[in-house]
């Protein structure tokens, strides 16, 4: 069966199904719930995020100083925004861009760097462990995240908690935490000049680059700690009890 039959004779009916037999119906992010409303007609609709672990994800002061991506090697990802951007600036600022993650477009962008000569610049480094990729973000210096869709993006929140300044497209998704300017900088989804201007931008000022990233971490520290995100999942069955 195809994936969009499936979605129309299965999905569908199953998710109405639950939804209506649900007195609470809780999300990561208010894109998510925009949709739910959309296509289910939901009002009984709780907005809760997601959670990161900050005593795992924290800050480190020795840094590699390579961009960074984390995440799916897919479409609709901005991953050919990124590598446009990419031809930019690595070698004019003699930049590293490590890439991590694996997906259908793997091929086509390890070869789209080979024929733009940048395989001295962008490193492609598969899936990693969790406790490798720690190190990962800690080495880092900006962490790009350049998606046209987002439900609500684990990997940005592990990157803010690891005290990186982030760039990532303007997706309602990324609108929920990431303040432009203050914690973060939004760039027009599909940019790549925009994506290319904040990360000249931040290479070039490391006063910028380090309170962008101390207020990343407080962000999570105040809004997105597991223990949170638990309180407001457990608040909401306690009312439901009451």
């Amino acid at each position: 069966i195809g994936s969009k039959l499936m979605l129309k004779i299965i999905t569908i009916p199953l998710i109405t199904e639950l939804i209506s037999n649900s007195k609470v119906v809780t999300t990561v992010s208010k894109s998510v719930g925009a949709e739910l409303k959309d296509n289910y007609c939901l009002d009984r609709l709780k907005i809760i995020g997601n959670g990161v672990d900050v005593e795992k994800f924290i800050p480190s002061l020795n840094q590699e100083g390579y961009l960074l991506y984390v995440g799916r090697l897919s479409y609709g990802k901005g991953l050919n925004d990124l590598l446009e951007s990419a031809m930019q600036i690595c070698k004019q600022y003699d930049l590293k861009l490590f890439i991590v993650g694996k997906g259908e477009l793997e091929k086509s962008l390890k070869n789209l760097v080979k024929s733009e000569n940048l395989e001295k610049y962008v490193k492609f480094l598969g899936r990693i462990e969790q406790e490798e990729l720690v190190k990962i973000y800690q080495n880092a210096s900006i962490f790009v995240f350049p998606s046209h869709y987002e439900g609500f993006p684990t990997v940005v929140l592990e990157a803010m908690s690891s005290g990186l300044p982030v760039v990532a497209s303007d997706i309602s998704a990324h609108k929920d935490f990431i303040e432009d300017g203050v914690n973060g900088f939004l760039v027009k989804k599909g940019s790549p000049v925009e994506i290319t201007e904040k990360i000249i931008l931040l290479n070039n000022n490391q006063n910028l680059r380090n309170q962008i990233g101390a207020n990343a971490r407080k962000t999570v520290e105040e809004k997105f700690t597991w223990d949170i995100i638990s309180d407001r999942y457990e608040r909401i069955y306690l009312n439901l009890k009451g």
